[in-house]
């Protein structure tokens, strides 16, 4: 019965382990996004009109959140 209990412990474990990199993986995704969307601003600045490069500035950065925001939905599914 005691290595049972250890076996479960160790799975839980893992279980917390993979949770733990799964949301780490996820952070570093969104920081690469962050840089990603401050680097295209910067380019853009000089060759769009303010107006239109702010619209699809928006409209990329909701796309990305919402794909980001998808994947921790189906992250928690997995797990619970």
């Amino acid at each position: 019965m005691d290595q049972e209990q250890k076996r479960l412990g160790e799975i839980e474990l893992a279980r917390l382990e993979l949770i733990g990199l799964s949301l780490a993986a996820l952070g570093d995704g969104i920081a690469a996004l962050a840089a990603a969307i401050a680097l295209e601003a910067l380019e853009n600045e000089y060759r769009t009109p303010y107006p239109v490069r702010e619209a699809l500035q928006l409209e990329t950065t909701q796309q990305q959140l919402d794909y980001y925001i998808h994947q921790l939905v189906q992250i928690k599914q997995k797990l619970t």
